[in-house]
């Protein structure tokens, strides 16, 4: 029989998911993302729902975890569930990238959280 050691995660500090965090804030901002709310963030570029309804990133703090959540926006139409999708910053496990994050979060609408051409210096021609 072969003897398994388990090595207890050894949770990463408050500053450093908060520096994640951050991070993917500071991308979003840079994709052109504005402040909606104290917890939400949206995009004029991003395509309107079929009713015409406007996505936006919200984000929760809550015993050492930070969620995003990409959905439409709940306070035009009630949140349904349908088109969310979320991305976790768990103080308990291992910190992902602010790369990781948003891809997670965006997942085939990754275009959103990129920076348009212009802001990189090269302008569109």
């Amino acid at each position: 029989m072969t003897n398994i050691t388990i090595t207890p995660v050894v949770p990463a500090t408050h500053a450093d998911g908060l520096a994640i965090f951050d991070g993917v804030l500071g991308a979003l901002s840079a994709a052109g993302w504005t402040r909606l709310r104290v917890d939400s963030f949206v995009h004029p570029d991003a395509d309107p729902l079929p009713d015409g309804k406007r996505w936006v990133v919200r984000h929760h703090f809550s015993a050492g975890v930070w969620t995003l959540t990409f959905q439409p926006d709940p306070n035009q139409h009630g949140d349904t569930g349908r088109d969310r999708r979320q991305a976790l910053i768990d103080r308990r496990r291992d910190l992902p990238s602010i790369r990781a994050v948003l891809s997670q979060l965006f997942g085939p609408h990754i275009g959103l959280a990129r920076p348009p051409a212009s802001a990189n210096g090269k302008d569109e021609t």
